[in-house]
């Protein structure tokens, strides 16, 4: 059952419910029905004005040979494409990841604007080409234990668009995709929940969730560019707040 939304909705068991009937002889009977929430992410459409200001700024970042390179700090197996550091935000992207943090900050964690603050700690572009590809790996940030990652499809290749894709063996080329929780065999026998989540490949979505949550991306195969920009937010509490990444 999908809620109309809410200026501030909490992330809960019981507002994830679904309904459903059991029908016998005598009458029909609702019933509900709640997963055993974990956490969550939050995930937005951008608008194709901010898209196409990355996708400007990263052309700029690819061509010129100072850029600094962000590979060092991450786990990509990149043969051909480059992760390179972003050092200034456009600051609607700033203030759009912000916001993001802080409403999951609120939906999981009841967080309020006078003790919680949240900082762009870094960020970066991934420019995935052929066979690269990202193992499982998690983020952290260099300012708080505490933190959000993010990702956002910025351009794909044709044959990766969700629309496109064709035949079962290519379902998971390029495909992003969270892991909360090891799964075994038995995971039906065990009444479990799968523990994996497929991001959908669309351009546009910024996806939001806890550092903690490990990821992978997995390579394609064919011509074009899987570009992505990603940010670690750190979540500071009382006067522990310092500058982060900056804003253009």
């Amino acid at each position: 059952m999908l809620a109309e939304a809410t200026d501030r909705p909490d992330l809960s068991t019981f507002g994830t419910e679904v309904m459903g009937t059991i029908s016998n002889k005598t009458a029909d009977m609702q019933y509900q029905l709640w997963p055993l929430v974990h956490s969550g992410f939050i995930r937005v459409r951008c608008s194709d004005l901010l898209l196409a200001q990355l996708n400007a700024q990263c052309d700029a970042m690819y061509v010129e040979r100072s850029c600094s390179s962000h590979a060092l700090f991450l786990q990509g197996e990149m043969k051909e494409g480059k992760q390179l550091t972003i050092h200034v935000l456009i600051p609607e992207f700033a203030a759009l990841l912000l916001s993001c943090a802080t409403a999951l900050g609120r939906a999981l964690l009841g967080d309020d604007t006078e003790s919680v603050e949240y900082v762009v700690d870094s960020a970066w572009s991934v420019h995935q080409l052929a066979g690269d590809y990202n193992p499982v790996h998690f983020h952290n940030n260099t300012r708080s234990d505490f933190g959000f990652s993010s990702f956002l499809h910025l351009q794909l290749p044709p044959q990766l668009n969700s629309r496109h894709k064709s035949g079962a063996s290519r379902e998971q080329e390029g495909v992003t995709s969270f892991l909360w929780k090891a799964d075994s065999g038995s995971v039906g026998e065990g009444l479990e929940c799968p523990g994996a989540h497929a991001c959908e490949l669309e351009e546009g979505y910024l996806y939001v969730f806890p550092q903690w949550v490990q990821h992978s991306v997995w390579p394609f195969r064919g011509p074009g560019e899987r570009r992505t920009v990603a940010a670690n937010i750190a979540r500071l509490s009382g006067p522990s707040a310092r500058k982060g990444c900056g804003a253009a």
